[in-house]
């Protein structure tokens, strides 16, 4: 049951932007902007994205396998098929420790007839999140980003995941026309994560200079983690590491997958792709594995595994 909560929030979150029609004659496909020493540059939109510590790109794989996995449980989503075709997705990047998200879509605008503005495409928006229970609060001033002007609306969800308690999601959501294609930037943020304008500060234009900043932050796989963990208390707990940084943890019957890492030579990061990682003290002394918690719903949380 609590994957399947979870799952379903970060389907939620990444409702893509929806498939409307325009007619435009100079229409122009969007160019996919690129990731290098921590920045994403999108010549097309005229903007960077600069991450500072903590954050990371989410590459196209795995959000194609989270909606892969929301698939099961809502027929909201469009399929990963449609979502290649279309090229919705551009680039997300996620803080691993704090479970703020930014994302950028783009949509082709299918010329069935009907021409329609950012705002009308707002009431849509607002049509379907009211469907599911959910304030659109409209922005009347549009905010520059790069080279272009954004129109913008905000959302907040409250929701309870086992194991975390009530966390209220809020979404700022950019979005705008250009040539035929639907451009859409969304900033996901809570209340214990960096607010939505200090997110929005990492977005810069192309000619603004380029803060210090922290590179693509990559996690080690050390030799003397590989293998089966076993809980020291019984109950045939247990954690998996593979070489490739993926593993699973849980019971027999109910196992949880993550990908996983040394950051820093300091901490294990556990992270199954939802809200926030896990970030973990260790020693390992001959067979002897002891983790402590370094998370703020578990602070000082002690348990010890035998190699198996």
């Amino acid at each position: 049951m609590k994957k399947k909560i979870l799952v379903l929030l970060f389907a939620f979150i990444m409702v893509p932007p929806l498939v409307i029609a325009c007619i435009d004659s100079e229409a122009d496909a969007p160019v996919p902007g690129v990731w290098e020493d921590g920045i994403y540059t999108s010549e097309y939109l005229g903007l960077r994205f600069v991450s500072f510590d903590g954050w990371r790109p989410v590459y196209y794989e795995r959000v194609a396998a989270f909606q892969s996995a929301a698939a099961e449980f809502t027929d909201d989503f469009v399929s990963i098929d449609a979502m290649e075709e279309l090229a919705l997705f551009d680039m997300m990047a996620s803080n691993a420790f704090t479970g703020a998200h930014v994302q950028i879509w783009f949509n082709d605008l299918i010329a069935t007839g009907r021409v329609m503005t950012e705002e009308d495409i707002i009431g849509e928006f607002e049509k379907q999140f009211a469907s599911k229970g959910v304030d659109l609060v409209r922005i009347s001033d549009t905010t520059k980003i790069g080279e272009y002007d954004w129109h913008t609306f905000s959302t907040a969800m409250d929701l309870h995941v086992p194991g975390v308690g009530r966390v209220t999601m809020y979404s700022k959501h950019f979005l705008n026309i250009h040539r035929g294609t639907l451009r859409s930037i969304r900033i996901n943020y809570t209340d214990t994560s960096e607010t939505w304008e200090e997110i929005l500060d990492m977005l810069i234009g192309l000619d603004d200079p380029i803060p210090e900043h922290a590179g693509l932050w990559e996690m080690e796989h050390p030799q003397e983690f590989i293998g089966t963990w076993d809980w020291t208390e019984g109950d045939s707990f247990s954690y998996v590491f593979n070489a490739d940084g993926t593993g699973t943890r849980g019971f027999p019957d109910d196992l949880e997958f993550f990908e996983w890492g040394i950051l820093e030579d300091d901490y294990l990061v556990i992270d199954s792709g939802f809200i926030s990682a896990e970030r973990w003290s260790f020693t390992i002394v001959g067979n002897v594995l002891t983790l402590v918690s370094e998370c703020h719903q578990m602070p000082g949380f002690t348990s010890v595994y035998v190699r198996r």
